[in-house]
Formats: C-alpha cells, structure tokens, sequence
C-alpha cells in the first residue's frame, strides 16, 4: 500500500509543542519591555486556548490581537515577527515508538508525506524532528489549500489505485477529504485542535486516538483488501 502521512499534528506535535514555544518567544513584543509575568501569563493562556479552535497558528494569533484591539502598528510588528520566525531555538521530540512504526511499515508498504505549510518552515521542521526521512519515497511540501493535486500525482507516479492507498492526517477538510475523493483509505489523527471536528460527508474511514493504533486498522485495510481480490 502507498501511505500518505501529513505532517502537522500527525507525525510532529506541532500545536503542543511547536506552536506554544514559538507563541513564548512572541510575548516580548505585547506592550512594555519587559513585560509583567502575571500578564505575560494571561497573555500566553489566551492564545493556547484560542489556538485549539484555530485553523492556523497565524490565523489564532490575528484572532486574538483583533479580539484585544491591538494598536495596528503594533500587531503588524508582533504578526511579522511570527512569520520572520526560526526554530533555531525550538525543540521537536519524536517518539522512538513513532519511529520504529515506521522502520515496520516501510518494510511493507511505500511511504510519503504531503504537508502544507511554507516550504522553510517544512523544511526545518522535518530536519529538526530527526524523523527518519530515508524511509518515505517522497516528501512534497505546498503552501496550497488543497492536497488532492499532490495525491493523485503520486498515485499516478507509483502506479496505485485508490483502495491501495492510505492517508492519515488530523484535517478532515485538508488531509481526509480530498483523499476521498480520489477513493483512498482516510484515517483521522485526532489532537488538541481537531477535537471538535465532525465528519459530516463520510470523509474518515478511521478515527485514532495514538499512532500505535494504526498496527490494528493497518491489519483491517489489508484484510479488506484481500477480500476485495477474492
């Protein structure tokens, strides 16, 4: 079979993990210098919560300055300062678990990632995850909204049907849908942001919880399958 993981909050914690350290390096630029803790605090609570709803990082955080009416010069500053952001400073931790689950998987199956986001971001994020990236035949990054173009070309590429493939990612809009669309096997990650998502077209095939779980519904697709051949 062709796997197709996402990124983002699939096989990196990006809105635990990633986001809240970037939103930590952020506060030195709401109000004075330096900054009363206590506010610093609310500030940092505010946008967490916000961002578990949000569509995006950049999208939780233009909320929440509009949400407090921040002077417009100074939010230009604090959202340009988001967007000129590094991660030098920023840790990535990957399960060993995680790891080996791939290590098996790619014995069996070819794997990919297609992830959305701006290609240095992307970029850096793989790289300093340490995912073992020798495992997936490709990774494609795209700033676009929709990923369908991207699956079908490797579809085509590697020369699978739809039943033959599997896509896990945690947006039903952006991962799953699509994916479905061209008749592939979609399994929802769920996390902190996605958790009020709801299916309304059909769109997962399977829900998990933990990446383990994808040992028991990987055995589920392959028997499907073999049923389907007979």
């Amino acid at each position: 079979m062709l796997c197709i993981f996402d990124l983002d909050d699939t096989l990196i914690e990006t809105s635990k993990e990633i986001t809240t350290q970037v939103f930590k390096n952020l506060l030195d630029c709401f109000g004075a210098s330096p900054i009363d803790p206590t506010q610093e605090n609310r500030i940092f609570q505010a946008l967490c919560r916000l961002n578990q709803g949000a569509k995006s990082s950049r999208g939780c955080l233009a909320e929440y300055l509009e949400i407090h009416q921040v002077e417009e010069s100074l939010a230009k500053q604090i959202l340009l300062r988001y967007e000129s952001a590094g991660f030098e400073d920023i840790s990535i931790q990957v399960d060993q678990s995680l790891i080996c689950m791939l290590e098996e998987f790619s014995k069996k199956h070819t794997l990919a990632i297609v992830t959305r986001g701006k290609k240095g971001w992307q970029e850096a994020k793989l790289k300093k995850s340490r995912l073992p990236l020798t495992l997936f035949h490709k990774i494609l990054i795209t700033s676009e909204e929709g990923k369908r173009p991207h699956y079908q070309a490797l579809m085509q590429e590697l020369d699978y049907q739809g039943h033959e493939v599997v896509v896990i990612g945690d947006r039903i809009g952006v991962d799953l849908a699509p994916a479905k669309q061209l008749g592939c096997v979609t399994i929802l990650f769920e996390n902190v942001r996605n958790n009020s998502q709801i299916d309304l077209g059909g769109q997962v095939d399977y829900t998990i919880a933990q990446m383990e779980e994808l040992y028991g519904v990987f055995d589920r697709i392959e028997r499907n399958n073999f049923v389907r051949c007979l």
